[in-house]
This record gives structure tokens, sequence and C-alpha cells, in this order.
């Protein structure tokens, strides 16, 4: 668990850093953390786990190729994405994985999954459109945002979801999935 509090009681409050709340100026950054690299990651493997047969996230991330994936995203995509000290994002990463891991928490593929068109802004779409706007690759985003808009929507409409496609989001889908030809759908008009 964590509790981030933004600390802006004009008439004082209890102690809530002693049961562990971190109290802050600004609670936003924590939010857009949260979003991007635990829910954004998390609903990724659950899309893609599920539709490789994963009952349960503790499974799919068992499996050492989504594994790999959702580090990437976390690392590589999420993290470069977020105003916070490098450090405390690598810790943060860590304990996700771990709580991931976990087959006590249950966390069905399926159940995570649901509802994706409301959370997929969010937790996926942000993330993109800071990266594009760098200048960055969204490899891993992309995916899996295309695997959520792919299942959910008409093909018209993953077109505005991604974007962007390079010969590497190619192959990202196509090791991942097993299907060469899928990512057409996503550039072509």
């Amino acid at each position: 668990t964590q509790w981030v509090v933004e600390d802006r009681s004009p008439a004082g409050r209890p102690p809530l850093e002693r049961a562990g709340a971190q109290l802050v100026e600004d609670v936003e950054p924590f939010e857009r953390m949260k979003l991007r690299m635990l829910n954004g990651s998390h609903s990724t493997l659950a899309y893609l786990g599920y539709l490789a047969g994963h009952q349960y996230v503790a499974d799919a991330i068992g499996d050492a190729a989504f594994r790999r994936l959702i580090h990437g995203l976390m690392t590589d995509d999420a993290m470069p994405t977020l105003p916070m000290p490098r450090a405390d994002l690598e810790s943060y990463r860590d304990r996700l994985l771990e709580r991931f891991a976990n087959p006590a928490l249950n966390h069905r593929t399926w159940q995570t999954a649901m509802d994706g068109t409301q959370k997929l802004p969010q937790r996926l779409l942000g993330t993109i459109r800071d990266r594009l706007a760098a200048g960055q690759g969204i490899t891993r985003l992309a995916l899996g945002a295309w695997v959520r808009a792919e299942v959910a929507f008409p093909s018209t409409m993953v077109d505005r979801i991604v974007p962007a496609t390079t010969d590497a989001d190619r192959t990202v889908v196509a090791e991942i999935t097993g299907v060469e030809d899928a990512w057409p759908i996503v550039t072509e008009p």
C-alpha cells in the first residue's frame, strides 16, 4: 500500500505520517506515476496475458517475455515522462513487479482488462502523447493500446489511438502476438 496525501490542511490534520502516509505539496506527480507505471503496465499485461491464455496477472508476469515487456514499458517508456527522481521510480517499479507476481492477489486478466475503453486514456495515451511530443518511440505502449483498441473498437478507431508506428513496432507485435500481418490495420488508411 502507498498513501500519498497533499498536505493542505488549514485547520490541522491527524498525524497521517505515523501510519505511513507520505505528505507532499503536490499529489499530481504521484497520481501520474501510479496511472502510468502501475495502471498502464497492469492493463497492458492483462490485455496481452489474457490473449496468451493466462488466467491471472501473476501467471502472465511469470512469463519471461511478458516480464521483459512490462519492465521495459515502466523503465524505458513511462519513467522518462515522470518528473520524479529516478531512484524513487526504480524502487516503485520493482515493488510493482513483485506485486504483479504475487499469486495471492488473484488478479484475473479478464477482470483487469474490463472497461478498458474507460481506462486506456489515463493509463497509456498520456504517456504515448508525451513520448511522441518528445520525439521518442512508443513500441511497447503502442502494443498495449493496439491490442486493447483492436479488441474493442473498429479499425478506424485504432488509427486514431496509435498514430505512429515503426518497423520496430511491427516486430514487437509479431513477436508477442505471433501475427505477422496484424499491424497494417493500424498504419494503413
